[in-house]
């Protein structure tokens, strides 16, 4: 089983930002914000805005990670 990624599950999707200096919204795709410190240009007045990711975003996937291998080792051992 591959490791489970924020980018593999959600990096086609769209989240909706709203620019803090002029209040435009636009579409931005996950796998633009997945890395620490990323930038985006709102695409209205080019402000650059900074995206923060928190440690509990990462705890949150190391036990969905953790969940999904415990699955697999409980499928495999269904299928002997």
């Amino acid at each position: 089983m591959s490791k489970l990624d924020l980018d593999s599950v959600f990096g086609d999707q769209e989240l909706n930002f709203q620019c803090p200096g002029c209040g435009h919204r636009f579409p931005v795709k996950f796998r633009e914000l997945s890395r620490e410190g990323n930038e985006v240009l709102c695409p209205s007045c080019r402000r650059s805005i900074v995206i923060n990711h928190t440690a509990e975003t990462r705890r949150g996937l190391q036990q969905v990670n953790k969940s999904l291998q415990d699955l697999e080792r409980t499928l495999k051992r269904l299928g002997k």
